[in-house]
């Protein structure tokens, strides 16, 4: 190795060391710039040091010899990494990167809202079919677990046969109490768009009634030393709270939207932006520049957002911003001529959208 390049590995051990103790996912590059390793980590600061311990493993070795940048982005929680880890493997195809390269996605439940009577069973893929789509799931088995407690406490079908069909009776799951039979009419449409509509509200993560009924039983069945069933009253229970927990940079709603934070501290200012595609987060770039202390932040956001969109090919639908910039509408004008499409510029004050914008 030669000495240009320990004192590189030595610059990025210190950096390592001055990580956040905090969830993300972390970028190995080389000196092109070039992502050649995507990585999580539930502490960022933890993960990344372990690299320069003392190892035999040759694939460190190797990923090691070619960085000479790390970069990082911060996420809520280890499950959200997981899913920006995820997206930003299958965009940048890194070298190192062996698993997470196919076409495979996590799995999502999809409640069929377009039939007469909806069943919901998992599937890899959003489309735009009148469904409804819930998701991301991770791991795979927490999806499962949902149509299992849909199907159990809300009587919702998990086939995908026609209703009504040729059935003279009813299959397996209406004995087992998984199922309330739509096929053969052992319910109304009226009762059973009801009970659509309450697991609607379940996987929307409004389930305080439910948890409550679950604790319950799970108690009752410990005082009991049913300890078997007290444990599957938990798993189940654990299950419903991960739903409640939805991942802030993946959207079922296929959305195309660039996602814009800034940070000004005297002459400095800092941008940085997420682009989410078919409502998933598969990009980020964030850019630093010094500026005169009298510009107003407003001209400042509205001068950079003239010349990022005068060259990028892939434009959004939506632009959100944490403010107004200056000249809004003329933006909005040559953006959406660019495009040759309308695009939106908003500024939210509340729900998802200013999440987003705060978590940028």
């Amino acid at each position: 190795m030669t000495q240009k390049k320990l004192e590189i590995m030595s610059d990025l051990k210190s950096e390592s060391k001055n990580l956040p103790k905090k969830p993300g996912i972390y970028f190995f590059k080389d000196k092109g710039g070039e992502v050649i390793y995507i990585g999580k980590a539930r502490s960022l600061k933890d993960r990344v040091k372990s690299y320069f311990l003392p190892t035999s493993d040759v694939k460190i070795k190797k990923i090691l010899s070619e960085t000479e940048e790390i970069d990082f982005i911060l996420t809520d929680s280890a499950k959200e990494a997981a899913f920006l880890e995820n997206n930003f493997i299958r965009q940048h195809q890194p070298k190192f990167n062996l698993r997470l390269k196919d076409d495979k996605s996590f799995p999502y439940l999809k409640l069929t809202l377009q039939e007469k009577f909806p069943a919901i069973y998992l599937t890899r893929r959003v489309e735009e079919d009148g469904a409804k789509y819930f998701g991301p799931f991770s791991p795979a088995h927490q999806a499962r677990n949902t149509i299992h407690l849909s199907a159990k406490y809300f009587g919702v079908r998990t086939c995908q046969e026609s209703v009504p069909g040729k059935r003279k009776r009813p299959c397996l799951d209406y004995d087992l109490k998984l199922c309330s039979a739509p096929c053969v009419e052992y319910i109304s449409e009226s009762d059973y768009r009801e009970s659509i509509k309450n697991v609607f509200l379940f996987l929307e993560g409004k389930t305080e009634k439910l948890l409550k009924i679950l604790k319950k039983k799970m108690q009752e069945d410990a005082v009991r030393q049913e300890f078997e069933q007290a444990a599957h009253w938990r798993d189940i229970i654990r299950t419903i709270e991960e739903i409640k927990a939805k991942p802030k940079l993946i959207s079922v709603g296929m959305e195309n939207k660039d996602i814009f934070g800034y940070s000004r501290e005297n002459k400095t200012v800092a941008l940085y932006v997420f682009f989410m595609r078919k409502g998933k987060v598969i990009e980020s770039e964030d850019i630093f520049f010094q500026e005169k202390e009298d510009i107003a932040d407003k001209e400042l956001l509205s001068n950079y957002l003239k010349n990022f969109y005068k060259h990028r090919r892939s434009m959004p639908d939506k632009i959100l911003l944490p403010f107004a910039p200056e000249e809004k509408d003329s933006i909005l004008k040559k953006v959406s001529n660019l495009r040759a499409k309308k695009i939106e510029i908003i500024v939210p004050r509340k729900g998802k959208n200013k999440k987003l914008v705060d978590f940028a």
